[in-house]
């Protein structure tokens, strides 16, 4: 159930729609190519680790150990980011 809450909210629409949000039009392209070149690079580096740190039998519990601490530290770096307010012009 986690994987497939997950999944759809860490890349995708998701990710794209946050990305375009934060970077002015005229950027959109290198945005969008450093987004997908970082995702890209992340799969392949959790594979490897993954790979790294289950060795054999019994040690897949590493794996998620260091899983989970990344997901918790990533959580505390989102939440400590204080973002500049959107600023809406007034109507007149």
């Amino acid at each position: 159930m986690l994987v497939g809450v997950g999944v759809p909210l860490s890349s995708g629409v998701v990710a794209i729609q946050a990305m375009m949000g934060a970077v002015p039009p005229e950027l959109s392209g290198t945005a969008s190519g450093s987004m997908n070149t970082f995702r890209q690079f992340g799969a392949v580096f959790g594979v490897a680790l993954a790979g790294l740190l289950s060795r054999g039998p019994g040690t897949l519990w590493a794996t998620f150990v260091v899983a989970a601490a990344g997901a918790l530290l990533a959580g505390v770096l989102v939440v400590a980011q204080h973002p500049a307010p959107v600023r809406v012009p007034e109507q007149v």
